[in-house]
């Protein structure tokens, strides 16, 4: 859902935001205002004279990072829930595990069954945990409880990585806003859009200096 928002919004942005503004001042340098722009959006609004576009992109930049700090600090939170969890449910040594081996504990029920299931696949390649590498959870309803821990540490890992995204996607908006609204009429940007078979969204701007 996170995505379909994020798509929304910058679409809204670009047809909200890529009008020219007849309050700005034409005479302040188009590329400085553009590199403001792609270093913080709004920047090149507020340089240019428009502080009303400079506080709306003011204002998405500062959510964005409030949101991007959020999902990291409740994904580490997570984190830190399902290795206790699984240290106290399926005996696992927390020193030295990286996250591959938080993967594999929560696709088998115990060490044992994954060295099998290893040697079977993968004969002399096989990666054997032996020694304090081991696990065996307690019961399957430990499993699954670990399993949508760990998955709500991933969601807010990965939704953090859709703000990183947007944040880029508002600065080239911010961008084409500014070199929009100190350009000629005849002389604007082409902003288009292409939607591909798989179902996603793409913004394709052509900026000429």
């Amino acid at each position: 859902m996170l995505h379909r928002i994020v798509i929304q919004t910058l679409l809204s942005v670009c047809i909200l935001y890529t009008t020219p503004a007849c309050a700005q001042d034409t005479s302040k340098s188009r590329p400085k205002a553009i590199l403001l722009s792609l270093a913080v959006p709004g920047l090149g609004q507020a340089y240019a004279g428009n502080w009303e576009s400079a506080r709306i992109y003011f204002a998405m930049e500062a959510l964005t990072w409030s949101g991007f700090a959020s999902f990291r600090i409740y994904g580490g939170w997570r984190a830190d829930d399902y290795r206790t969890f699984a240290a106290d449910r399926a005996g696992v040594a927390l020193s030295g595990q990286n996250d591959t081996y938080f993967k594999h504990i929560g696709l088998f029920s115990s060490s044992y069954a994954f060295n099998q299931d290893q040697r079977l696949t993968l004969r002399e390649q096989a990666n054997i945990y032996a020694g304090n590498n081991t696990w065996a959870w307690i019961s399957e309803s430990d499993l699954k409880q670990y399993q949508s821990i760990r998955k709500s540490s991933q969601r807010a890992r990965v939704r953090s990585y859709y703000l990183i995204g947007f944040a880029i996607a508002a600065r080239l908006a911010s961008a084409i806003d500014v070199r929009q609204s100190l350009s000629a009429p005849d002389n604007l940007p082409a902003l288009k859009l292409y939607t591909p078979p798989d179902g996603s969204v793409w913004m394709i701007a052509r900026l000429m200096f």
